[in-house]
């Protein structure tokens, strides 16, 4: 899958992200939008996260908590405001 993929349809054809999608899921594909194929140690460091828990993520072993999808969504938006920025100018 390519950074630049979106995510499959959701089940109801909205385009959304399925109804069924883990946290760790959803932290991939903002890491992969933000960082591309390399992206979990980056997006660990932008949140402050271990790389160590990002691997074990990966591996299947939990799952990162509400909280750090919310910093992930949050980080994401603020990207988004200055790549929007750059190209206003």
């Amino acid at each position: 899958m390519s950074s630049l993929d979106t995510p499959p349809p959701a089940a109801r054809g909205n385009k959304g992200p399925r109804l069924d999608e883990t946290n760790y899921e959803q932290l991939e594909r903002i890491g992969r939008a933000l960082h591309g194929d390399r992206w979990h140690a980056k997006l660990a460091n932008d949140l402050g996260e271990s790389e160590r828990d990002a691997r074990r993520w990966r591996a299947g072993q939990g799952q990162p908590s509400d909280e750090i999808l919310r910093q992930a969504r949050w980080y994401l938006r603020e990207y988004i405001k200055i790549l929007q920025r750059i190209v206003e100018e």
